[in-house]
């Protein structure tokens, strides 16, 4: 890698590749976050390079991948098509590793699996181009809901009541578990174990449903997180590295709030109902803001995150807060909390993007210089 990349000069706009779609469930939210930071994206302090990934897999070259933006910004469906050729992934199309070839660092804004469970962040540190966000192992650990809980419960964050429910398991011991689940108080959620915006989580309201809700959640992954519901408010923090001259370390918004209508803040709460609100600065004792932000800055460090994430609570009553989960790739359109909460913070959302990119390179070139 050349030092040219590594410490880009500042009057020099950083290039920068951002990566969208993907084979996931969550390819259109994908689609959506790119056409954000792509519009957002200051052009004389920032060259964004659009990197399209199909629904399939298949990746696209930088012409087709600006094309397919092009024709996205005409109102054309948020979907990427599968890219031409025999074969799929990279393969589809070898070109397109040669935009990551000519770009400083990448923006993988893939969320769901093979993008935000550190597969893709495994394929950039093959490639030796810095990235933003988290790591190889510590997306891995934040899409899987399993090995997330167990690291917040090691750091000792307040957590709901939890039971891990296998594929495996529940076929050769359905009755014992039903039983064990029927002891914990309703309602209760099932959720699949490596999915994000709420795909895969079902409400359990009474032990009859507890069978089906687990069946229908295990339709997403061989892995369940089976939690107690917890009665009350949804807030969200956003947590940000701070640069080296800043000190380094992380520090979280005051909490937002999430307010909807329907039985919990599901994909269609999420996505589709304008009827759910987003908002940015909860109606909360100046104390449980403070808890939150704290206990925002401890999830994010117990899986030893980096760069940039969404850490999500419960609040019952006035002052219990449960930490729920982190999001080590918020949504990223202009109408998503993370940005929102930033840019009510003071740091607009172009400028959010900038530190995003340079905290990467100031990682990498940590790295470099620990190796």
């Amino acid at each position: 890698m050349s030092d040219a990349r590594m410490s880009p000069d500042r009057g020099t706009p950083l290039r920068m590749a951002v990566l969208f779609g993907g084979a996931s469930t969550e390819h259109t939210i994908s689609v959506r976050s790119a056409r954000a930071v792509l519009a957002a994206a200051d052009p004389a302090r920032i060259a964004a390079v659009p990197v399209a990934i199909g629904r399939d897999g298949s990746w696209h070259d930088a012409a087709a991948s600006r094309a397919l933006v092009a024709a996205m910004d005409r109102s054309a469906p948020e979907c990427v098509p599968a890219a031409a050729g025999s074969r799929g992934g990279l393969l589809a199309a070898p070109a397109a590793l040669s935009a990551l070839a000519e770009v400083d660092l990448a923006f993988p804004l893939v969320h769901g699996r093979t993008g935000e469970d550190g597969s893709l962040q495994g394929l950039l540190e093959l490639c030796g181009l810095p990235y933003v966000g988290a790591g190889v192992a510590a997306s891995a650990i934040g899409l899987d809901k399993t090995r997330m809980k167990a690291a917040f419960a090691a750091a000792g964050l307040p957590l709901p009541r939890t039971q891990v429910v296998t594929a495996t398991a529940w076929a050769s011991d359905r009755e014992n578990i039903e039983r064990a689940l029927a002891a914990m108080p309703a309602p209760l959620f099932a959720k699949a174990a490596n999915s994000g915006s709420s795909v895969g989580v079902v409400k359990i309201h009474d032990r009859e449903a507890i069978g089906p809700g687990v069946d229908e959640a295990l339709r997403f992954d061989r892995k369940v997180v089976v939690e107690e519901g917890i009665e009350g408010r949804e807030l969200e923090c956003a947590v940000l590295e701070r640069p080296a001259s800043q000190g380094g370390g992380a520090e979280a918004t005051p909490p937002g709030e999430i307010c909807t209508g329907r039985d919990f803040y599901d994909y269609v709460a999420k996505y589709e109902d304008p009827e759910t609100e987003l908002i940015v600065r909860a109606d909360v004792a100046p104390a449980v803001a403070e808890r939150a932000r704290a206990l925002a800055v401890a999830a994010f460090e117990a899986i030893d995150c980096a760069g940039f994430a969404r850490v999500d609570f419960f609040l019952r009553g006035e002052d219990e807060l449960f930490v729920n989960e982190i999001n080590t790739l918020p949504g990223f359109t202009s109408a998503s909390m993370f940005p929102r909460l930033w840019e009510a913070a003071g740091l607009s959302f172009p400028a959010l993007i900038e530190r995003l990119a340079r905290l990467a390179l100031e990682r990498a070139e940590g790295r470099r210089a620990d190796a």
